[in-house]
């Protein structure tokens, strides 16, 4: 039995560092999926909006598409992304 209760413990945590890659709540998913199943629990993260933000994206202001942070070009819509340098939107 202790291997049982082992392998869904490490399911658990697989499951909660899946869903805090996605942007969600690693914690919260893992605690569900020690209450419920960790099949239920990636199901749920798998099917859940990934929190685009939280994961390093930000919409192109051109064409409202989620491009990276760190991005030049939007790869869209080819319009140059501003840059945010201390609070202040440069355009370049």
């Amino acid at each position: 039995m202790p291997g049982f209760f082992g392998l869904w413990i490490l399911l658990a945590v697989l499951v909660g560092v899946f869903a805090s890659q996605r942007g969600r709540s690693g914690p919260a998913f893992f605690a569900l999926s020690l209450l419920l199943s960790p099949l239920v629990g990636f199901a749920i993260a798998a099917l859940s909006n990934p929190d685009r933000e939280k994961a390093g994206l930000k919409k192109c202001p051109d064409c409202a598409e989620w491009i990276q942070q760190d991005a030049v070009v939007c790869h869209y819509c080819g319009r140059k992304s501003p840059r945010e340098v201390a609070g202040i939107v440069i355009e370049e």
